[in-house]
């Protein structure tokens, strides 16, 4: 099998949430049927409430897909926005076509073989009460990354740039700062 996933990492590396910044990425999906399989090998980093959720992400039925998406929502914050920061952001994530979203959920989450070749300065960050994708995933990434530096905000989950934005830009300064 091909892999799913290729990378060229030019630029410093910032890891947030599993998420990679100033890397270019090219990606190949596979057939959608295999998704259920590429799934399953991604629980050990997604929350247990994570995959229920998912036939929700690929309907094209408003009334199955709005609730399942507020939910995913309500799964990155550790504590819940005001509904008028809430609600826009379910607004621009229903605008995303149910095939994207399969089309993410079918990439390949097992990059340990390109992940040790980055030799660009690394920092990941990621909220310690993250429900959607379990802060075991920086484990993994630092396991591979051995020079990677790691900034858990601790109360925060998912979107631990909105909760935590001092922290989290904090971290950010002086990880560009080491950089000299």
């Amino acid at each position: 099998m091909q892999p799913l996933l290729t990378a060229s990492y030019e630029y410093p590396v910032f890891f947030c949430s599993g998420i990679v910044f100033q890397a270019h990425v090219s990606l190949s999906l596979p057939d959608p049927a295999s998704w259920h399989a590429l799934a399953y090998n991604a629980t050990r980093f997604f929350g247990q409430y994570f995959f229920l959720l998912v036939p929700g992400f690929f309907s094209t039925d408003i009334e199955e897909s709005v609730p399942t998406l507020l939910k995913l929502l309500q799964m990155c914050f550790a504590k819940e926005p005001p509904v008028e920061e809430l609600y826009p952001a379910l607004g621009y994530n229903v605008l995303v076509p149910p095939y994207v979203r399969q089309g993410l959920l079918s990439r390949s989450l097992d990059n340990d073989d390109l992940l040790p070749q980055i030799r660009k300065p690394v920092m990941i960050t990621h909220g310690a009460r993250d429900a959607a994708v379990l802060p075991a995933v920086v484990d993994q990434h630092k396991a591979v990354i051995r020079h990677a530096q790691v900034q858990m905000i601790q109360d925060a989950g998912h979107a631990s740039f909105y909760e935590e934005p001092e922290t989290f830009n904090r971290a950010l300064r002086e990880f560009i700062r080491s950089l000299g």
